[in-house]
Formats: structure tokens, sequence, C-alpha cells
């Protein structure tokens, strides 16, 4: 998930993107694998439109399956060229490729990134990117950075933090959802 801003008559306009393919390597349409009987998308637009942090919310695709659950929720969706939604293409470029089609969202994703961390003496425990949201001004990514010289972190319980790249994964966060709803594992 990525926060993004831009002007707007009351201040700064900010936008949620949403980068969702639908040909991702390890889960084809891994947007759309459902996990307590909803779909991963899902789950997260519901999330943005609840936090009520955002003027507008969009989900960047290339999958027509993908595309009909983001407007389900009430999401916009943006087409994404095919050159942005290969294995090898850059979450820059999805991001990229957003702000020249719709200049006044003015999008841009900055890494919420552990840079900036306690000393590692003061540190009892251990922080790496996840990926799970980013952050920033459009002027950062227009330079082709997804981190500026201001960061940040925002910590997130391990248990918070699953990232579902196989089936395998798939099936360890749903067990995990079961469980804390009360069930074993």
């Amino acid at each position: 998930m990525a926060l993004t801003t831009g002007p707007s008559a009351g201040g700064e306009w900010v936008a949620g993107l949403v980068l969702a393919r639908g040909g991702s390597k390890g889960i084809k349409n891994k947007n759309l694998l459902q996990l307590e009987h909803k779909p991963l998308l899902r789950r997260t637009l519901e999330i943005m439109h609840k936090s009520k942090c955002f003027h507008s919310v969009w989900v960047s695709t290339d999958s027509e399956a993908i595309a009909d659950c983001a407007r389900s929720e009430e999401a916009e969706v943006h087409w994404r060229a095919p050159y942005t939604a290969t294995d090898d293409a850059s979450s820059v470029s999805a991001v990229q490729e957003f702000i020249k089609f719709h200049p006044g969202e003015f999008t841009v994703p900055q890494n919420f990134s552990p840079r900036h961390r306690p000393r590692r003496q003061d540190w009892r425990g251990e922080l790496y990117e996840n990926g799970m949201f980013y952050i920033t001004r459009v002027e950062v990514l227009q330079k082709g950075l997804l981190q500026g010289n201001r960061c940040g972190y925002i910590e997130v319980p391990q248990e918070d933090s699953l990232d579902i790249d196989t089936p395998f994964d798939g099936i360890v966060a749903q067990t995990w959802i079961n469980y804390c709803q009360g069930g074993s594992i």
C-alpha cells in the first residue's frame, strides 16, 4: 500500500494507491486470495476507507478481476501498462506511470525505512522493511527514489506483518487469523 500526497484547495491532497498486478510470480492474482472469505485486496481497501486518511483510493492493476474487486470497494482503477506489470518492473515505475496519467492525484511512495533507528546497543528488537505501506511526496519519486533524506518507520508486530508470496504463506496467514479468533493452530 502506498500513501500519496499532492496539492488541493484546502491544503494537501492525500491519495492512497495499491499496486496489485494480476501476474505475480508466487500466486497469480494473489490480491484476490481469500482469507476468512474475503480477498486480500478487499481487506486492504476496507482499512484504507475506514482510516479516513485519504481523499481518494486507487488500485493500479493489469487484471480485470482485480479491477472488479477494487470497484466493488469503491476504489478508482488505474490500468497499468504492460511494461509496469512485469516481474522485473519496479514499484517506482508503476507509481511514476500513475502520476503521469493522473497528475491531479500526485502519487509517490516513500519507504518508512529502518534507516533512522536507535543505536544498536539501545535497541532490543529488529527492524526490517516489510513493504506494507509507503508515504512520501511526489518530488521524491520524480527523482527516481522511494526514499527521501528524511525517513521514519512504524513498528508493526511480526504477527501483523506476514508476507504472502507463496500458497504456503496463504495457509500460514489463514491459520493465524483462525488462531486470533479463538481457534487453535
